[in-house]
């Protein structure tokens, strides 16, 4: 990659190990003299284009998955039901049509909760930051990784050679939601056997809610098809915030956000159990999920609800 001009980084970083709350952080990058010559590898400009996606699971390459309309599972952006882009992006980027790549009260929240919990529990990573990580770079978690993650990222949003819509449309196809199943185009066949334009609030709500760990989809469903009662906190967290944030005006809202209007396709449920636990994970494994969803929803509850006011306060201002 060539680039030409000027630019300076600065940042910010305060942190009492005893008390992480107290966390100071903030990074501001002036670049407005400097200018992407020539891509390298990373051509993130043929993005722009039809474009052959390798599909990894850890190391093994799954099979490649093409970007273009020329691949009949391919899903345009208008294709996709607006309730299913509204889900996707409260729960993994609320504010990725207003943030250049990064959104850095969420990066902070995730220090601190890192620190609090003395292991890596959550990353803080955009739509964008998901994608470059998936397209370009390698699985390796080092360090490295993650800075070549962040100035693909910055360039990439610096530069707008490639659109917010043209992101989110690559990220819809290429997102994993099942063992080998990817793209919302996919999902939405193997699921409810429906198009994405079809998908209610609560089929949204439910493919929204297993994007963190897409394997383990099919243990939200009991042996009747419908939704185990552990999965409506996710379905009463996020549809409220979509309420809030008036979102919802217009669409069709059954009780509860459509939780108890989901049912999964006939062939893909679980047989009726015989004196056994009715999952196809064990007893300890689901408790342990839960525990950790319910950690996970209420981070992300508290983030969003504080950039929401956040914004209240511009508002009021």
């Amino acid at each position: 990659m060539q680039v030409d001009g000027d630019m300076q980084y600065d940042m910010e970083f305060q942190v009492n190990l005893d008390h992480p709350d107290s966390l100071h952080f903030d990074s501001k990058v002036s670049d407005q003299g400097l200018k992407i010559k020539q891509w390298g590898k990373a051509d993130i400009a043929a993005l722009n284009g039809p474009y052959r996606y390798q599909a990894f699971e850890d190391t093994v390459k799954m099979r490649d998955i093409l970007l273009s309309t020329e691949n009949p599972n391919f899903t345009p952006l208008a294709a996709i039901a607006p309730i299913v882009k509204k889900t996707v992006l409260n729960t993994e980027d609320p504010f990725f049509y207003e943030h250049n790549g990064f959104e850095l009260e969420a990066f902070q929240l995730s220090i601190v909760t890192n620190l609090k919990e003395k292991q890596f529990k959550r990353g803080a990573s955009t739509i964008s930051m998901q994608l470059i990580k998936n397209l370009y770079l390698n699985r390796n978690k080092t360090m490295m990784r993650k800075l070549e993650e962040i100035l693909l990222v910055w360039l990439m949003e610096q530069s707008h050679a490639i659109s917010k819509d043209r992101l989110l449309e690559i990220y819809f196809n290429i997102i994993e939601w099942g063992k080998n199943v990817y793209g919302i185009s996919e999902a939405a066949n193997y699921y409810f056997g429906k198009k994405p334009n079809e998908l209610t609030i609560g089929e949204s709500l439910y493919l929204s809610s297993i994007i963190p760990r897409p394997k383990t989809g099919l243990s939200s469903f009991d042996y009747t098809g419908h939704l185990k009662p552990w999965v409506l906190k996710h379905f009463n967290t996020y549809g409220s915030i979509m309420n809030k944030r008036g979102q919802l005006q217009g669409e069709s809202v059954p009780e509860n956000y459509g939780f108890y209007q989901v049912e999964l396709q006939q062939k893909l449920r679980p047989a009726r159990p015989k004196g056994v636990v009715d999952s196809v994970m064990s007893h300890d494994d689901i408790k342990d999920m839960v525990k950790e969803i319910d950690q996970e929803e209420s981070i992300r509850k508290t983030l969003i609800e504080r950039l929401l006011g956040r914004d209240g306060e511009k508002d009021e201002q």
